[in-house]
């Protein structure tokens, strides 16, 4: 007989164990508290733990990584012209732009994807609009109210994205949901 076999595993009449139940030996023995002397048992509660550390971890930093990153600016009303919203004139100009040279990619995926109702392609192009928002909020490093503001104010003095492009459009289509 070799070393280190079960005599009655391999008696007449005994089930052979299947190759799941002996995989999943080293689970059960960490469930039940079992201490496990054999290097296969130590590797998967090493790999386990680590696992469930680098889980928790990730999930911790997306959950709470808002609350330690600076609030943004609030949003300051001036007459002045030239600072507006804690921004000067100029900065607000390069916000709008960014927001308005990406408009008519909006308008024109609201209506590739909705081509027969407007006001679910108004719907679809403002949902681009605020992922649009939310990248010019990381790219100049204020608030989402801000960009909104500098957006109306753009809009309703006429500010062009560049020398070529027409004005954005003030009004929107009033809301006829689907049937």
């Amino acid at each position: 007989m070799s070393r280190g076999s079960n005599p009655a595993a391999n008696a007449p009449g005994t089930a052979i164990e299947p190759v799941w139940r002996r995989a999943l030996r080293p689970v059960a023995r960490w469930f039940e508290g079992t201490p496990s002397a054999t290097r296969s048992d130590l590797v998967f509660r090493v790999v386990l733990s680590t696992l469930a550390l680098v889980v928790a971890l990730s999930w911790g930093v997306h959950r709470y990584w808002p609350l330690l990153k600076p609030a943004p600016r609030p949003v300051t009303h001036s007459e002045d012209e030239q600072t507006r919203y804690g921004l000067t004139l100029e900065r607000r100009k390069q916000i709008f732009e960014f927001m308005a040279t990406r408009e008519p990619a909006a308008i024109a995926a609201g209506k590739r994807d909705f081509p027969t109702h407007a006001w679910s392609q108004q719907d679809h192009r403002a949902h681009f609009e605020h992922d649009n928002a939310k990248r010019a909020e990381r790219q100049f490093g204020v608030s989402l109210a801000t960009i909104f503001a500098v957006m109306q104010e753009g809009i309703h003095k006429k500010w062009r994205a560049n020398s070529k492009a027409e004005p954005l459009i003030p009004t929107i289509i009033p809301l006829d949901p689907r049937r």
